[in-house]
This record gives C-alpha cells, structure tokens and sequence, in this order.
C-alpha cells in the first residue's frame, strides 16, 4: 500500500505518506468518508504500522481507516513532523 500517492485499498481506507496528509485532509474522498462513517482510525508510523493499517482494512470494512506513513522520510524526520 506504500506509494508516492494516495492509494484507495476499499472504501473510505486510505494511505497516504505523512507529505500528503495536508492536502488528502481537505479532500472531497475525506469530506464524503467523514460524513459516511465520522471521524477515521489513524494509523501513523513504519512498515509495522501498515501491517496494522491492513489488518484494520481487513477486519472492519464499514470504518473510515486512514494509514499515515514516512515515506521518503528518515525515522529522525518523521518524528520531528
């Protein structure tokens, strides 16, 4: 699910690397997932992070799940942001 961009794994699951958090907050797919289902489940961190983010999208499919990763950022940045 790690990519450059957002990536749609199911309805209202999203991933996003941390760059594009800013913009993916205000976006039509957020406004109707919010309206849909309230407030996500944030998942933030690393690879492992994103093993949870997928075990979520698996198990619960009627919830607004949104992964948050690093990206192209070290360990040291991503926890300063």
């Amino acid at each position: 699910m790690n990519s450059n961009g957002v990536q749609i794994s199911s309805q209202c699951v999203y991933s996003v690397n941390l760059n594009e958090f800013v913009e993916f907050q205000t976006s039509d797919q957020t406004t109707s997932c919010l309206k849909e289902f309230g407030s996500p489940i944030l998942v933030v961190g690393d690879s492992h992070a994103q093993d949870l983010h997928n075990a979520l999208a698996l198990n619960l499919p009627d919830r607004f799940i949104v992964g948050i990763y690093r990206g192209e950022l070290t360990h040291a940045q991503f926890m300063m942001e």
